[in-house]
C-alpha cells in the first residue's frame, strides 16, 4: 500500500484516510504502513458498523414494523459521534440461549454489536470525519473497481491474466491515459488490438508517474 501511495504523490504533508471493515488484518497493515505518516487517520466503514446494528434490531424490536425507523435513529446517533447512547439501547437486551437471534458464528446478534461499537470505537468519531470532508464508508472505492476495472478485463475475448497487472496500472493512471500515444514525459499508453497484445507498454510500466490510490 505504502509504495502505491507513493506513486500517487503521497508526501509529508499527505493526510492518509483509510475505510475499511475493521478486519485485524486491515488495521494492522494501514498502522503497519502508515503510522509514521504525521495526519493519518483510520475510519471503520460507516455501513458496515449499521449492519450490525440492523442485524441487533431483530432481537431488541419483535415489532418489524418498528425496526427502520429504530435503525434510523442509530445511523442518525452514529453520524452524530453518539455511540454511548447506541450502546444504551444495546445493552437493555438480556441475552438468553435460543430466543436470540444469533449471527453465522453463533453468536447473539446484539453482543456482537455491541462488541463490534466497543473495539473499534475510537476509529467511529463519524461527526468529525464528515465535517473534514473525509469518506466514512468504502462504497466509492469498491464501486470504483467494480465499474472501472472489472468493466475493463471481466470481458470475455478481451483482456488475458498474464496482462492484468500492466492493464490495471493503466487504468489506475491519473490522469487517464488516452490510446495509442507517448508523451515527453515518457507517459505511454496503449490501444486493445485484435491480438490483445500489450506489448507496447510491457518496458513502461514500471515508470508510470502517478497512479490513483484509495485505502
Amino acid at each position: 500500500m505504502y509504495s502505491a501511495a507513493l506513486e500517487a504523490g503521497l508526501g509529508d504533508n499527505t493526510h492518509v484516510h483509510c475505510t475499511c471493515d475493521m478486519a485485524q488484518w486491515q488495521v494492522l497493515q494501514f498502522e503497519e504502513q502508515f503510522s509514521e505518516q504525521p495526519e493519518h487517520t483510520l475510519c471503520a466503514d460507516f455501513y458496515h458498523a449499521i449492519e450490525y446494528v440492523a442485524a441487533a434490531a431483530k432481537a431488541l424490536l419483535p415489532e418489524a414494523d418498528k425496526v427502520p425507523a429504530w435503525i434510523a435513529i442509530q445511523a442518525r446517533r452514529l453520524k452524530q459521534s453518539d455511540r454511548q447512547s447506541i450502546l444504551a439501547d444495546l445493552r437493555r437486551h438480556v441475552c438468553e440461549d435460543g430466543p436470540c437471534p444469533r449471527n453465522d458464528q453463533g453468536e447473539c446478534t446484539v453482543a456482537a454489536a455491541i462488541r463490534y461499537l466497543t473495539r473499534n470505537g475510537k476509529h467511529m468519531d463519524y461527526q468529525r470525519f464528515i465535517a473534514d470532508g473525509l469518506p466514512i464508508g468504502s462504497g466509492e472505492v469498491e464501486g470504483r473497481i467494480r465499474h472501472i476495472v472489472r468493466r475493463r478485463l471481466d470481458v470475455p475475448g478481451d483482456w488475458r491474466e498474464p496482462n492484468l497487472a500492466l492493464l490495471t496500472a493503466l487504468l489506475a493512471h491519473d490522469p487517464p491515459l488516452r490510446g495509442g500515444t507517448t508523451s515527453g514525459s515518457g507517459r505511454t499508453s496503449a490501444t486493445r488490438s485484435g491480438s490483445n497484445d500489450v506489448s507496447s507498454v510491457r518496458a513502461s510500466t514500471a515508470s508510470v508517474p502517478r497512479a490513483s490510490c484509495a485505502s
